[in-house]
């Protein structure tokens, strides 16, 4: 949350929080109703031109502070003490953020966006246990199309995959992004996607996404289509999912499979696969 409100200010809009991020946004020059608290407990619901946006509690990641700091120290043996200006820089964000415990069970929020064709993206940024808002949650509408949980919490796949996989076959979503899963300077190394995304294709089918910064996934919310752009802007390709996802690896050998291509000058190309 460190950036949340200095770009709150610049735009004139809202920021929305659980009560710690509530909190220190009143310290940082936002009032009250540009300042938005919620709990997750209940229906709240914010209505927006074309889709909604709904708060679900959820909880934060958690690991024992003795793993964190034995990998803390692996990371800083390998890497080297940050310097002098490194600690500084850092210090600063730290400082515009909130390391309020009540974080972990109060103050972390999913994020359900809901739109007018009835499309549904849920957002959650940090991979803990599974809340019981979260399940009514999901009792209540079934599933999701898309769904960014975070990848990070542990420090290795076979304890990290387990906790993240709970998430999204609870959201069930056809499209997975991850989040979170990149470094963070002594606490977080980069974790690997490419083993969760086989166990998404394999025991979820679940379709995962894998974004560079400043790329973009792209999605028809009326119908349901998905489409990844690059950074220049043109499609380079379209995946037509419009009931549950099959994955290519899922059909009958000797099954052929239409598909359709975009070169960057938009020409379509059409191709046969023959699996």
């Amino acid at each position: 949350m460190s950036d949340a409100s200095s770009i709150a200010l610049r735009l004139g809009i809202r920021a929305i929080g659980g009560p710690p991020t509530y909190e220190k946004l009143l310290t940082q020059g936002m009032t009250d109703g540009q300042a938005v608290r919620v709990t997750g407990t209940g229906v709240e619901r914010f209505a927006f031109r074309g889709f909604t946006v709904e708060a679900v509690l959820a909880h934060h990641s958690v690991l024992p502070g003795a793993t964190i700091a034995a990998f803390t120290t692996a990371i800083q043996t390998e890497l080297g003490t940050p310097s002098p200006a490194e600690v500084a820089a850092e210090d600063v964000v730290r400082a515009r953020g909130t390391f309020d415990p009540r974080v972990i069970t109060i103050g972390t929020i999913a994020y359900l966006l809901t739109f007018d064709s009835g499309f549904r993206l849920i957002w959650l940024d940090s991979a803990g246990p599974i809340t019981q808002a979260e399940i009514d949650l999901m009792k209540r509408i079934g599933r999701t199309d898309v769904a960014i949980v975070a990848y990070v919490g542990h420090y290795v796949q076979e304890t990290q995959i387990p906790v993240t996989m709970a998430l999204v076959q609870l959201f069930n979503p056809r499209f997975y992004l991850p989040g979170h899963h990149d470094e963070i300077r002594d606490i977080f190394l980069d974790l690997g996607t490419e083993p969760l995304f086989l166990t998404l294709r394999d025991e979820a089918r679940v379709e995962p996404i894998s974004l560079l910064y400043r790329g973009a996934a792209c999605f028809n919310v009326k119908g349901r289509d998905r489409k990844t752009t690059a950074r220049g802007g043109h499609p380079s390709s379209r995946l037509h999912r419009r009931d549950h996802p099959v994955l290519a690896d899922r059909q009958p050998l000797g099954t052929e499979c239409p598909v359709r291509l975009a070169r960057g000058d938009r020409e379509q190309v059409h191709a046969g696969l023959q699996l």
